[in-house]
């Protein structure tokens, strides 16, 4: 009993003295003044993603199926998560990357379909 009495209060004295040492890192340096671009690059194909979800939701709609819905979805969480992460310029590479196949996809689809 005293073993494991000791061996615990070793373990907790090592676990807080590394918690003292190295603090858990925060998200501080994504200040909304840094994340800015990336907002508003996402602020571009965010309403797009959003009528279609839910278009989608009531139809279904063969050219954009062709046109690889679930790619561009992929893509589009891809750069939700960089912009998370504060990898602003890729995240904005993307996003920009997007609005230019959702341009090109809208382009092919027929003014009846859209």
């Amino acid at each position: 009993m005293r073993l494991f009495g000791l061996s615990l209060s070793i373990a907790t004295a090592a676990f807080w003295g590394l918690m003292l040492l190295s603090p858990p890192l925060t998200e501080a340096h994504n200040t909304p003044v840094r994340l800015a671009p990336c907002l508003t690059a996402a602020g571009e194909v965010s309403p797009w993603f959003e009528r279609e979800i839910q278009r989608r939701a009531r139809l279904s709609n063969a050219a954009f199926e062709r046109g690889g819905f679930k790619m561009l979805m992929l893509d589009y969480q891809s750069a939700q998560g960089q912009c998370a992460a504060g990898r602003v310029e890729s995240a904005v590479q993307t996003y920009q990357h997007l609005a230019e196949r959702l341009v090109a996809l809208y382009e092919r689809i027929e003014p009846d379909e859209r």
